[in-house]
């Protein structure tokens, strides 16, 4: 707990901006393909759960 703490604390700032600058980069790259798989799971994830607020 106490080393990932640390860790954490020395690259947050670096690896917030790698992570988003990587994410940048995945998206750009296969947005076309991409974006539609995740709107047809997202559109999944909304249906199921209106129809479980419907059943409760």
């Amino acid at each position: 707990m106490y080393l990932e703490k640390l860790f954490r604390r020395h690259t947050a700032g670096k690896t917030e901006q790698f992570f988003s600058l990587a994410i940048r980069l995945y998206f750009w790259r296969v947005s076309r393909f991409h974006s539609t798989i995740m709107l047809t799971v997202i559109a999944c994830v909304i249906s199921d759960t209106v129809s479980r607020i419907r059943e409760v």
